[in-house]
């Protein structure tokens, strides 16, 4: 289930909508059933917070979107778990 809100969480971001994906995020924390998937669903909330951020003191032409997915690559990068959840723009280990 966790996956499925991995998931939503990620798409929100990349539209821009930063609360329902840290809202999304925090539903994969909790569901989550290993410490990989909590620190995942941990970086996801940083990333999408430092995005929230930005476009509320910058704009959109600060590039808040893109910033998230950077963000969350390098704070996922690491972590084993990565390539069960994320999206293949930003796995670099996701199978076709």
């Amino acid at each position: 289930m966790q996956d499925h809100y991995f998931l939503i969480a990620h798409v929100a971001a990349i539209d821009g909508d930063f609360d329902t994906s840290i809202i999304n995020y925090q539903r994969a924390m909790k569901a989550s059933k290993d410490q990989c998937d909590r620190h995942a669903a941990m970086a996801g909330i940083q990333a999408a917070n430092a995005g929230k951020q930005m476009l509320k003191t910058k704009g959109w032409a600060s590039r808040p979107t893109q910033s998230y997915g950077v963000l969350l690559k390098e704070l996922t990068t690491s972590l084993p778990c990565i390539k069960r959840w994320a999206p293949r723009s930003l796995s670099p280990t996701a199978h076709p």
